[in-house]
């Protein structure tokens, strides 16, 4: 019975050893877990990237900008035609590339103050001014180019049923301008139009043409040095 009596007092010793030592662990555990917030207080300690939460706070806008309208094509200074020049009082009708109406690809208006019609290479391609013989008569014909050695070709003025022929002569170069007369147009109707085409193969360019004129036969001839 003694012996039984010792047995229960050394079983009850070790279960209250086992007891306190879970204590005592769970009392460590427990001060590790309230102090470790503290630790990361510590400057030296490494920092962890935060997450962010996107949420739809009134302070932060999630509106998608719309979308921009496109560009309007930006128009050339030298796209449009310049302004036509003044005409002459004695009834003489001066025609320029400002006013003239262009048939091709390849040809072209270039220039504003002293506009000329340049890269004339193709024989198809040719002037006109719609209605530019206001009143029917008999006309002088001149015309004012340049053309570079090598170059050149036939062309013809046409208003309406009449026609003068000329062929380019070389002007030294293509800023080099002349003068020359064609012969003379019998104008038919009112609000003629007039145009200038090549008549044959052209060598290079045709010219580079900077205006027509018409002069009225009368005009001309009191200009005639007698």
């Amino acid at each position: 019975m003694r012996a039984l009596l010792i047995l229960l007092a050394i079983v009850v010793a070790t279960g209250g050893l086992v007891a306190g030592t879970i204590a005592i662990g769970w009392s460590r555990l427990h001060r590790q877990a309230l102090t470790a917030p503290a630790a990361t207080s510590d400057p030296h300690a490494r920092q962890l990237p935060q997450l962010h939460t996107l949420t739809d706070s009134p302070s932060r806008s999630t509106a998608v900008p719309a979308t921009a309208p496109a560009t309007q094509p930006t128009v050339q200074q030298n796209s449009a035609p310049p302004q036509a020049p003044s005409q002459p009082t004695d009834g003489t009708i001066l025609l320029t590339p400002a006013t003239a109406r262009i048939h091709g690809y390849k040809i072209r208006r270039a220039g504003r103050t002293e506009p000329i019609i340049t890269g004339w290479s193709d024989s198809q391609e040719y002037v006109e001014w719609p209605g530019a013989c206001r009143k029917a008569g008999r006309y002088e014909v001149q015309v004012t180019y340049s053309c570079a050695p090598h170059a050149g070709g036939e062309f013809a003025i046409h208003a309406g049923s009449s026609i003068a022929r000329a062929k380019t002569e070389n002007t030294g170069d293509w800023q080099s301008f002349t003068t020359v007369k064609l012969g003379t147009l019998e104008v038919v109707n009112d609000n003629t139009t007039l145009s200038l085409r090549p008549t044959g193969e052209i060598r290079h360019a045709l010219m580079n043409l900077k205006s027509v004129r018409l002069i009225p036969a009368s005009a001309a001839a009191a200009n005639v040095p007698k």
